[in-house]
């Protein structure tokens, strides 16, 4: 099951209608049995000194009354909770429409460059193709400038392909072994 996006406009509508913050966790103040075990949240400005009744000029009417000191915690922080999460929450949407958006731009050139690859491929291909037929016309061409056997006519070694009945290697043969001479 697919959760429900967020809807950070109505958290935030609620965060903002709430009693301003920061808001803090009460202690029993009086030990009076009129709060039958109710712990108290209120406004952090508003925690009675030991020993006080109230704190001149701050609202000291209650925001929450629990019955956990957990709860009590839980509440007394959601005050400034709340808002930092909705923060984060927008930092990382704006973060991710930021990649979203430079990530088109990577596929592209990722298309482009894979494109690029197999063109490359190709030639690679294509150029070892060309290489290896050459290498088998120089075979052919040194199997026709093989180095011919001597006889008791011609007692020292021939090429079997000029006609000539030069020496071996023959001028062909050293023009492929990169012999000028």
């Amino acid at each position: 099951m697919t959760p429900e996006p967020l809807d950070l406009d109505a958290i935030r509508a609620r965060a903002e209608a709430a009693t301003a913050g920061p808001w803090a966790a009460w202690l029993d103040q009086d030990g009076a049995d009129h709060m039958h075990g109710l712990l108290m949240v209120g406004n952090a400005a508003a925690v009675i000194p030991d020993g006080e009744s109230y704190v001149d000029g701050v609202d000291v009417n209650p925001i929450a009354h629990t019955y956990t000191p957990e709860d009590r915690e839980f509440i007394a922080h959601a005050r400034e909770d709340i808002p930092a999460l909705l923060a984060k929450v927008e930092r990382l949407r704006r973060d991710r429409d930021e990649w979203e958006v430079d990530s088109r731009g990577w596929r592209k050139e990722a298309v482009a460059l894979a494109a690029e690859v197999g063109t490359l491929t190709r030639e690679r291909d294509e150029w070892e193709a060309y290489e290896q037929a050459l290498a088998a016309k120089l075979d052919a061409v040194r199997a026709v400038h093989a180095p011919q056997v001597p006889t008791p006519s011609r007692p020292w070694v021939t090429c079997s392909g000029c006609t000539n009945g030069g020496p071996y290697p023959c001028p062909t043969i050293r023009a492929l072994d990169g012999d000028a001479s």
